[in-house]
């Protein structure tokens, strides 16, 4: 039976913060903190698996003409299928193709290969083997005190005229609805280029995200300028190194959508059920996640059904639950957490305005109904 793990109550804070930390956490300072750090998560989903088989593969073969690209990736392939069915938490998509379609998974592939490709000379070849010691290549450590920013970007390579580009890798999507790099993936990239230009700092940086198509960031004086009095002021309102309460970092809010510590925050889980019965006028989601009193549980084609009583006094149900879950769903009256769940059904009403459902499931019984990869479930015994 997984036990719910308790709330933290205080936390280290680190010296140095993870850029795609400090950059996605919005307003909430204990996700950027925890993210800088090794505490424990919920369960990540195949997108963040299929990013990390991207990465291993053209870490491999970038720039190498004399390479079989496809019995890398395959390679990489049977790795990572055998990581993830190592670990319970994403043994479910261990079949990694299985949870696209066949043409995504096509085109991933063709996209794989393309990136690898690219620009394969003998002469660039040369100049990165030249550069090694000068912390380029991939998956290079890039640090900065003053920024308090420690992280990995994807790809540090010389071009040309005293140029260093840095190259992040997108499977997903990477545009607003406006069509625009998203705010967060460019100051993550600007973060990465600042680091790199404090160790470099008679070089010209150019920024590209690379999501099968080459998109250039701006990353002139005055777009650097804006990018650092950002990241300072974000890392400027975190505290210094040392142990902290973790409530005082908690803000509740926009910030939890996709939290992956949200399940040991108290002060999420207390103020979660509010949400439950009045949507919060400034956030634009709440997390599809609901916990209560366990009242039934049925079964029906190798999936569980439940209904369940929850923290708001809601009649709630659950449907399409995966049986890698029923050692939680054993006991009538306990308490039973759903994170990461998917609707079942609209979550808006006919104005437009969000609610918080009361059907949700996990498994998708057709075609039109996503399935809930990262969902993770917790019970704890009534006393």
């Amino acid at each position: 039976m997984a036990v719910l793990p308790s709330a933290l109550t205080v936390i280290e804070v680190p010296a140095l913060f993870s850029p795609t930390a400090l950059v996605t956490a919005g307003t909430c300072r204990l996700k950027a903190t925890l993210g800088s750090t090794k505490v424990e998560r919920l369960g990540s989903g195949p997108e963040a698996a299929v990013g990390t088989l991207i990465h291993r593969i053209l870490e491999r073969t970038w720039n190498k003409e004399d390479i079989d690209v496809d019995a890398v990736f395959d390679a990489e392939y049977g790795l990572i299928v055998a990581e993830l069915l190592r670990d319970p938490k994403r043994a479910h998509f261990a079949d990694l193709s299985g949870t696209r379609s066949l043409a995504e998974w096509s085109s991933l592939r063709a996209w794989v290969r393309t990136r690898s490709l690219r620009g394969g000379s003998r002469t660039h070849d040369v100049r990165v083997e030249r550069a090694r010691e000068s912390g380029l290549g991939a998956e290079r450590l890039l640090q900065s005190q003053a920024l308090r920013l420690r992280g990995r970007a994807d790809r540090v390579r010389r071009v040309p005229l005293n140029t260093l580009e840095v190259r992040d890798f997108k499977s997903g999507a990477t545009l607003d609805h406006e069509g625009h790099i998203k705010p967060e993936i460019a100051l993550q990239l600007m973060a990465y280029g600042l680091m790199v230009l404090e160790q470099n700092p008679n070089v010209t940086v150019r920024l590209v995200v690379d999501d099968g198509e080459e998109r250039e960031l701006a990353f002139d004086l005055a777009t650097r300028e804006r990018a650092r009095e950002v990241l300072l002021e974000v890392a400027n309102g975190l505290p210094p190194p040392g142990v902290v309460s973790a409530e005082t970092l908690a803000s509740p809010g926009p910030s939890c959508w996709n939290c992956p510590f949200r399940h040991t925050c108290s002060s999420y889980l207390t103020i979660a059920p509010t949400w439950w019965k009045t949507y919060p006028k400034d956030t634009e989601r709440v997390p599809f996640d609901i916990w209560g009193t366990l009242s039934d549980v049925s079964q029906c084609q190798n999936r569980s059904s439940v209904r369940l009583i929850d923290a708001a006094a809601r009649l709630v149900r659950g449907y399409g639950i995966d049986p890698r879950h029923d050692s939680s769903l054993t006991r009538l009256g306990s308490t039973v957490f759903f994170f990461g769940l998917e609707a079942t059904g609209p979550s808006r009403d006919f104005d437009g305005g969000r609610f918080h459902p009361r059907s949700f499931h996990e498994l998708p019984r057709d075609r039109s109904e996503r399935r809930a990869w990262t969902t993770s479930v917790f019970s704890i015994e009534p006393e």
